[in-house]
């Protein structure tokens, strides 16, 4: 799947969804704008490593877990700081995951349409992906928790404070939650 959005003009927040490959290649699973120095985007790379990667080289890898590839759904949430990328935090199953290798040079600058699914028109995601969510706030680990095994209908007033934008991904591109509806590709 592949979803062209717009949702958030900053790199900072909480991304969650729910994704089951058995892919081992590099592959993107969102991304602000396309191959730009300051645009991000986060991915299972082809080390294994999960890895939040803003071009001009400020990245940040994950210990490889070996629940992105093996065929099973899991729960990711990715918390963004770009201003300190050793804030950065991933969680799988709403269990955090230690940090590995990280660079600390480059800044995000550029933004660009948000893709679900692939970076550039490349790198694509090869598996099943669903509700997708964009908050502008850095999520909790009692937080994720609570939304993890929740549908949109199903989070709190709380819940969606601060989100922006919330894709089912079941049939169609549409934001459940705003205005941020995008095309299938």
């Amino acid at each position: 799947i592949a979803i062209n959005a717009k949702p958030v003009d900053t790199a900072d927040g909480t991304y969650c969804w729910w994704s089951n490959s058995t892919q081992t290649a590099s592959q993107t699973i969102f991304s602000h704008g396309g191959n730009d120095i300051g645009t991000f985007h986060a991915n299972f790379g082809s080390t294994g490593n999960p890895l939040l990667y803003i071009q001009g080289n400020l990245y940040q890898y994950w210990d490889d877990t070996g629940l992105a590839d093996d065929g099973k759904w899991h729960h990711w949430a990715l918390v963004v700081d770009v201003d300190d990328m050793t804030a950065c935090k991933l969680y799988c199953d709403g269990v955090v995951i230690p940090q590995a290798a990280r660079s600390t040079s480059g800044t995000v600058t550029s933004y660009g349409n948000m893709e679900l699914g692939r970076w550039a028109t490349s790198n694509e995601f090869d598996g099943y992906m669903c509700n997708f969510g964009v908050w502008s706030s850095h999520l909790t680990q009692p937080q994720i928790k609570s939304i993890m095994n929740k549908n949109y209908a199903g989070l709190s007033a709380g819940e969606t404070a601060d989100l922006v934008s919330w894709w089912n991904l079941s049939a169609d591109a549409n934001d459940n939650h705003g205005s941020n509806n995008g095309t299938l590709s």
